[in-house]
């Protein structure tokens, strides 16, 4: 049921309230709970859209060490950093994912996706 508020608060864009709801959540459950993951990818979401850049920050990059979530970390983790325009950065954390996919092959839809990104940033930064 909390989370479902939860959901409810960040659906009706009052973010802040959203975050404050999740990492409430979040502080309640273990972190092998799958939960503990997902609330912090909901207060992570919230934050950044409600401009806590630094703190969404913050939440993708421990999200990114949880097996499964790894992608939602990466991507989110990288999104921050374009957003602050270190596009430097930004590369970095997704030439680190790339690494991270290197047992998949490069048809691998998530490669893919992140190869292209990855030139996408390159045009950018020159």
């Amino acid at each position: 049921a909390e989370v479902e508020i939860a959901h409810e608060t960040l659906e009706k864009g009052e973010y802040s309230e959203a975050a404050r709801l999740y990492l409430d959540i979040n502080k309640k459950v273990d972190k092998d709970d799958p939960l503990h993951t997902l609330t912090l990818y909901g207060a992570a979401q919230a934050e950044e859209a409600s401009g806590q850049l630094t703190a969404a920050l913050s939440h993708y990059d421990t999200i990114k060490n949880f097996a499964g979530y790894e992608s939602l970390g990466f991507a989110g983790a990288a999104r921050i950093h374009e957003i602050n325009g270190e596009i430097a950065k930004a590369l970095e954390v997704y030439e680190l994912y790339l690494g991270e996919l290197s047992d998949y092959p490069a048809t691998y839809p998530e490669r893919i996706l992140v190869d292209e990104k990855i030139a996408r940033l390159k045009t950018k930064k020159q």
